[in-house]
């Protein structure tokens, strides 16, 4: 039971420090430092670093990037294949569901739900029996 606890109390410090993380992030986020151009005015224009990141994520799953060209020297954009992974994500974004992690690693370790959840299947099978807990 003891180690039990300890693994709550780990789990509660890690989603406060997480909370944290993210309070700073969204305020970088908001900054209005990056430079992009207006696709009506084809004028630079200074929006914030999330404005610039959906832009960028935008382009790739329209299948868009940005190339120097070695014989002008300026920037073009070249039209590709779209991007299957942006555009999931986009999607995915603006029906509003979250993120899910690919990595194997997070897939393994159990949530709070799930160690909330085998306690109190212990404990009822703890009862089931007539022990005590």
């Amino acid at each position: 039971m003891a180690r039990e606890n300890d693994d709550l109390l780990e789990l509660g410090k890690r989603s406060r420090a997480g909370r944290v993380l993210s309070k700073y992030m969204r305020g970088i986020a908001n900054e209005k430092t990056e430079t992009v151009i207006d696709p009506i005015s084809c004028k630079a224009v200074i929006v914030s670093k999330a404005e610039a990141l959906a832009r960028k994520l935008w382009d790739r799953a329209m299948g868009r990037r940005m190339r120097e060209n070695p014989e002008t020297g300026k920037m073009e954009i070249t039209e590709g294949d779209i991007d299957l992974d942006c555009a999931k994500l986009l999607l995915e974004r603006i029906e509003g569901k979250t993120g899910v992690s690919n990595d194997a690693t997070d897939i393994a370790k159990p949530t709070a739900a799930d160690k909330v959840s085998e306690v109190n299947k212990r404990r009822m099978n703890m009862l089931a029996e007539g022990g005590d807990e």
